[in-house]
């Protein structure tokens, strides 16, 4: 059936209804420049004289003098149409069908390229791991794809596709972990353009920028623009941006498990230089002395041997070492072992950085540039992570050496009358400083009479009193009173810790002021407002003449060698839109301008 003008102009929609399938959610993609005609009877199949072109490609540009388009593997999709023929290229891209209104395939002038992930490795090898692309393969397939009919109608599509064949634009939960399709190394991108300055920030060792499910569509209907005779009526362009990310590299960050650690490893020490002391038996046996001494009347104590075992158990300060933290908006995430600061780009140079909008339905040509409201958004969520966590170590490592487990040994010879020891009094404990302390530790207390003692003669019967009454006092209440007494002289033997401690907290506070410095001033330096980095989303050119008014700043350069419309000829001009371009300005040359999901139509010809 012919397609008249009656029919409302598809949208990327329907044309991506096919094998490799884009299909929009609830989320608000960006509508710029879409209008809907009014209704008549032009009749665009029989009318001659269309040509139309589409195409999309996922990623483009040049990248340290790489030019994209040379490489085979992360090829586009262009497809072009008349009255006469069809043509695509690459010859090899795979033709998408279509249907009617009444469900039967029909030829629908579309074609898919996707980049699949199995082929990508090529592109890591090629640019020296600058662009690894995917970094996350759950996607399975990266769409291209390029529509173009005889009846003026073309459409282009690129972005990432997910194994159902959908991309899924609703913005993530707040602290969700968002899909990743790229990941370019900012920090040898810098210094390649730059020189060996490269950030010129002190302590920054390397940054990365991870790039997140992008998508991008348009649409041109030459049918409409005929009728209404306004070709922006008849034009549609929308993209998508589903994460951004900044990952710095820093030793000020790895700095602070390194203290940690120390402190720990000086504690382990300290324990054990203690347990190992040769007068904290004797320490242990004087401290005794207040509940001993008036049960050995008659009986002589001799020298005191025994052990000492002192253990802590830090698992719990370890775990803060290795588990990332974060701040409660999911701002920013800092993995403390890894030495990095993950940030959100997507939040913190949106418009509105603190909501999930992120980073989609912004105006076209949005350059991403940080500003005061955002630095100071970083800077009180980074310090309040960082500060948030030295409080939890210092807590963790002070419950750590409050439940330091104590495994005592003690035993004293006993004698009297001059004569040799009569018996052994022994006493054991294996607790916690913490109950030894709060008197609920068990300690084991015994006396082994010498054999044969109460048969000796004369003395036996006597020094059996004396024994078996040295028993008799030790049970009962006298048993548990021992444990404080033991918990005191270990507590006063492990005073040095207190001041490693200490030492640690004030160590800590002086090192996380120059984290939260570091990643400030390194934001400011890629993104701030004189930033040699430019990070664009919804970049949109535009080819008439009569459109190049544009806001200050709003970069229209990257239209410069694309088809402008032409009224004598009914050209349409090329008109393209990319989710996310990024450039790298001046430099030594072999510079980047690199578009990720870029999607045209046209040049189109329109009948006279």
């Amino acid at each position: 059936m012919p397609r008249r003008r009656a029919i409302l102009a598809p949208t990327i929609v329907a044309a991506l209804l096919v094998p490799l399938a884009v299909i929009p959610s609830s989320a608000a993609w960006t509508d710029t420049e879409h209008t809907n005609g009014a209704v008549a009877a032009i009749d665009c199949q029989t009318t001659s004289g269309f040509r139309s072109a589409g195409g999309g490609q996922l990623l483009s540009g040049t990248l340290l003098g790489t030019d994209l388009a040379g490489i085979a593997d992360v090829a586009g999709v262009d497809v072009a149409a008349t009255s006469e023929q069809t043509t695509v290229s690459p010859s090899t891209a795979d033709p998408l069908a279509g249907v009617d209104g009444s469900g039967t395939p029909v030829n629908s002038g579309a074609f898919g390229n996707p980049l699949r992930v199995e082929a990508l490795g090529a592109i890591t090898l090629d640019l020296g791991n600058v662009l690894v692309l995917p970094l996350d393969a759950e996607a399975g397939v990266l769409g291209q794809y390029g529509r173009a009919l005889p009846d003026g109608y073309s459409a282009g599509a690129a972005g990432a596709v997910s194994n159902s064949g959908a991309v899924d634009l609703d913005p993530p939960a707040p602290g969700a972990e968002l899909p990743r399709i790229a990941t370019l190394e900012l920090g040898q991108v810098l210094t390649s353009v730059l020189g060996s300055t490269g950030t010129g920030v002190a302590d920054l060792a390397d940054v990365r920028l991870g790039v997140g499910a992008v998508a991008s569509s348009a649409v041109l209907d030459g049918c409409d623009a005929l009728w209404s005779r306004d070709l922006y009526a008849a034009l549609e362009r929308e993209y998508l941006v589903a994460g951004l990310e900044a990952e710095l590299d820093s030793p000020l960050v790895g700095g602070l498990v390194g203290t940690v650690e120390s402190t720990l490893t000086a504690l382990d020490t300290t324990l054990e230089e203690v347990a190992g002391s040769s007068g904290l038996v004797n320490s242990l046996f004087v401290g005794l002395g207040p509940v001993l001494n008036p049960l050995l009347t008659g009986l002589a104590p001799g020298t005191p041997l025994g052990t000492v075992e002192l253990d802590a158990d830090f698992t719990a300060v370890r775990t803060l070492l290795s588990t990332p933290i974060g701040d409660a908006g999911g701002l920013l995430e800092i993995d403390l072992a890894g030495g990095t600061v993950s940030i959100d780009l997507a939040r913190l140079l949106g418009p509105n950085y603190q909501d999930s909008v992120g980073l989609n339905g912004l105006a076209p040509n949005t350059e991403l540039v940080l500003n005061a409201a955002a630095v100071n958004a970083l800077t009180t969520a980074l310090t309040g992570a960082l500060d948030q966590w030295a409080a939890d170590v210092l807590v963790a490592v002070n419950q750590a050496l409050a439940v330091v487990t104590a495994d005592v040994d003690l035993s004293v010879p006993l004698s009297a009358l001059g004569l040799l020891d009569i018996a052994t009094l022994t006493v054991s404990v294996d607790a916690s400083l913490a109950s030894l302390l709060g008197g609920s530790a068990v300690v084991s207390v015994a006396v082994d009479r010498a054999a044969g003692l109460c048969s000796i003669a004369i003395v036996g019967g006597a020094l059996c009193s004396l024994v078996n009454g040295l028993v008799a006092g030790l049970t009962g209440a006298v048993t548990t009173s021992l444990g404080p007494l033991i918990g005191g002289v270990l507590r006063t033997a492990l005073a040095p810790t207190t001041s490693i401690v200490a030492t640690l907290g004030t160590t800590l506070n002086g090192l996380l002021a120059p984290v939260v410095t570091l990643v400030a001033s390194s934001l400011n330096v890629l993104f701030g407002p004189d930033s040699v980095l430019s990070l664009v989303v919804n970049a949109q050119n535009r080819p008439d003449p009569a459109r190049q008014s544009v806001p200050a700043g709003d970069p229209p350069a990257w239209a410069a060698s694309l088809p402008a419309p032409d009224a004598s000829a009914r050209s349409s001009g090329r008109f393209d839109v990319s989710a996310l371009r990024l450039v790298v300005l001046g430099g030594l040359g072999g510079g980047v301008a690199l578009d990720l999901a870029r999607s045209s139509v046209g040049p189109n010809q329109l009948p006279r």
